[in-house]
């Protein structure tokens, strides 16, 4: 339950770092400029601890960290590859939503997705070719990609 406080921290963190310092109308561009960019450096060093969080040994961990990358949408493109290995996750769970982040991302996460399409773990395969479609779907359909 810690961990899971914690990596909820972290995707929060933006938030609260954003909140602190938000930008308006009457603010200056430069400060806005500002905001925007400390709001970036959080955002790769939130998505940088939630791909470390991917590879620990416990399950509940990697979940949360997988959820917490949901959250962020096509903000969590950098992790795109450590989630498609996480396809091959032995657990069920695990691989389906690794597989819906990676559908929350959007098209960018495609190339990253390719490749388990020949995986010898024929629920891999699966599961790939409906985040594929699905993402298919999305943009043919005009759905924005991210859940914010």
């Amino acid at each position: 339950m810690k961990t899971l406080a914690a990596l909820s921290a972290l995707v929060l963190l933006p938030t609260i770092c954003f909140a602190q310092n938000p930008t308006s109308e009457g603010t200056l561009p430069e400060n806005q400029a500002a905001n925007e960019e400390k709001l970036k450096k959080v955002q790769v060093a939130t998505v940088a601890a939630l791909q470390t969080s991917l590879l620990d040994p416990d399950t509940d961990t990697r979940q949360a960290a997988i959820y917490a990358l949901e959250a962020m949408g096509p903000g969590a493109k950098p992790a795109m590859d450590a989630l498609a290995q996480k396809m091959r996750d032995p657990d069920a769970y695990l691989r389906a939503d690794a597989a819906r982040t990676l559908v929350e991302i959007g098209p960018d996460a495609i190339p990253s997705m390719l490749p388990l399409l020949q995986d010898c773990d024929p629920r891999v395969r699966q599961l790939a070719a409906w985040a594929l479609a699905e993402i298919n779907f999305n943009v043919a359909s005009g759905k924005p990609t991210g859940l914010h």
